[in-house]
């Protein structure tokens, strides 16, 4: 992992830009956090390029820099309407506490109403994106200035599978990001991070490894886990954090999971169906169910690979998402193509029938073991 020129990077403007997801899981939001704080200390001004929720942890507010940290500033424009009173010369003058900005008449006097003022565009001379896999996913939301990302240098980080590459240097690694931060931060300031960010960043490892239980755990992570616990991290804080608590009706929806499920190859795989009616009673959409399939990875047992099949409330059909170990699922997205989501990945067809859906994973999942 090659982190040095991200670091060049961000080292040479004044003004960076946060570019993370809407909804921001723990371990994007520790990274965050932590990287905010170090940029900060190297009097670079942090912001946020468009509006994110930032949850609360057990109660507490634990990201105080990002809870603190506004969008950037935008440029303030003065505009002169030439057409209708012409200037021959523009200057500034500068004293301790002004700028004068002059406008030189070219033949009549310049009207007041002719001038105006407004809005630039924002302050951001490199952006720094964690945990967005697809630019176009985040592109919508910055509305008030939507060329910012062409003429703009972007540092991107992620730990997405497949990731959509973007951005002038690009590191994306199965790694969390917060283990990627704390290499970040350790080579920018060449000490070890304070006891309250060891602690973050460790909850941001627990969290997205599932308490270091991940197939794609790697050995770097765990030295990584070492050495924030020798740099003061309270591992039952972590721990604590790193339990991310859900919604009742997500609960309910994830239990309706459990009741619906079976063994399949010998024990080898485990399904799980979600029926229209679970989400309409749950007050749950589609867009629940990866939550639904990375709880169900934490919760069951299963050897190869875990099958959830849902039906969508809008048009009946049955789609399908598929966890296991990476041979398992690179043999099936192989075979079919498919979209790689965090825990696994979906299937790119759909189906009339529960039934329909069951035979052709299963004979992918035959293919595949």
């Amino acid at each position: 992992m090659d982190i040095s020129r991200a670091i060049d990077f961000l080292e040479k403007g004044e003004h960076v830009g946060l570019l993370l997801p809407e909804h921001p899981p723990l371990d994007v939001l520790a990274a965050a956090e932590v990287l905010s704080r170090a940029l900060s200390k190297r009097n670079k001004t942090v912001g946020f390029l468009h509006a994110i929720e930032i949850p609360r942890y057990a109660g507490n507010a634990r990201f105080p820099f990002l809870e603190k940290t506004q969008k950037l500033p935008k440029e303030f424009v003065i505009s002169l309407d030439t057409a209708r009173s012409p200037a021959s010369e523009l200057r500034y003058e500068k004293t301790d506490s002004r700028i004068d900005v002059i406008f030189s008449p070219r033949s009549s006097v310049i009207q007041q109403e002719h001038v105006s003022f407004r809005e630039g565009k924002l302050q951001c001379d490199s952006i720094l994106s964690l945990g967005i896999s697809n630019i176009e996913s985040v592109s919508g939301a910055i509305a008030d200035d939507p060329d910012i990302f062409t003429r703009t240098p972007i540092v991107a980080i992620t730990s997405s599978k497949n990731p959509k590459p973007f951005g002038e240097i690009s590191i994306a690694e199965e790694r969390p990001h917060s283990e990627i931060a704390y290499s970040i931060v350790g080579a920018l300031e060449k000490l070890p991070p304070e006891e309250h960010e060891a602690t973050l960043l460790l909850a941001g490892i627990l969290a997205a490894t599932r308490g270091l239980t991940a197939r794609s755990l790697a050995p770097e992570t765990v030295l990584v886990v070492s050495e924030l616990m020798r740099a003061g991290a309270d591992i039952s804080e972590a721990l604590a954090l790193s339990r991310e608590r859900k919604p009742l009706s997500l609960v309910q929806l994830i239990g309706r999971a459990h009741v619906r499920s079976k063994s399949d190859f010998d024990d080898r795989v485990f399904w799980s169906f979600l029926t229209s009616e679970d989400f309409e009673k749950t007050g749950r959409d589609e867009s629940d169910a990866p939550e639904v399939l990375r709880a169900l990875s934490r919760e069951v047992p299963w050897e190869r690979a875990l099958v959830l099949l849902f039906q969508s409330a809008k048009d009946s059909r049955v789609r399908g998402y598929v966890a296991g170990d990476d041979a398992v699922l690179a043999r099936i997205s192989e075979s079919r193509g498919s979209e790689w989501i965090d825990g696994g990945i979906l299937l790119p067809h759909t189906f009339e029938t529960f039934k329909e859906a069951e035979d052709v994973v299963g004979s992918l999942l035959g293919y595949a073991l």
